[in-house]
């Protein structure tokens, strides 16, 4: 499994789980794709909407089950 908590760009900026996930902009609907992806791929992701321990980070897995509740 990778837990994913966000980006830091080599300008200093930052895409964050956390506080970005549900921003309407560019950094939410980034992180948006980046899950929908993963989940096509990997089979389990995992979000902020899923659980409490889940609010910070995007939790990406390989097999069964398979759920995307991000």
């Amino acid at each position: 499994a990778i837990d994913f908590s966000g980006l830091r760009f080599e300008d200093g900026s930052e895409i964050v789980v956390e506080r970005d996930f549900s921003d309407p902009g560019f950094a939410g609907q980034f992180l948006r794709t980046i899950a929908a992806r993963a989940c096509q791929e990997l089979g389990t992701t995992l979000g902020p909407g899923f659980d409490q321990p889940h609010h910070d980070h995007l939790h990406w897995s390989i097999g069964f089950p398979k759920a995307c509740i991000y």
